[in-house]
């Protein structure tokens, strides 16, 4: 599964959480530098539900972003 976000200015990494769909916890999936808007997923279950999010990480800071669910 392709995942993308939107660029924030500042930021110089983003770390993308993934969880199944309904649950509370949160999974990070992968922590990337400032230049990638898009990863893939290739640890997914036909029929499983999943949702992520991303987190736009600056010098001083987080400001939280929603992806995709």
């Amino acid at each position: 599964m392709k995942i993308a976000w939107d660029k924030v200015d500042g930021a110089t990494q983003y770390r993308i959480y993934k969880r199944v769909a309904g649950e509370t916890k949160w999974t990070t999936l992968k922590t990337v530098d400032s230049s990638t808007l898009t990863i893939t997923d290739s640890a997914i279950t036909s029929g499983v539900k999943y949702e992520y999010t991303a987190r736009a990480l600056k010098a001083i800071g987080v400001k939280h972003r929603d992806v995709v669910s």
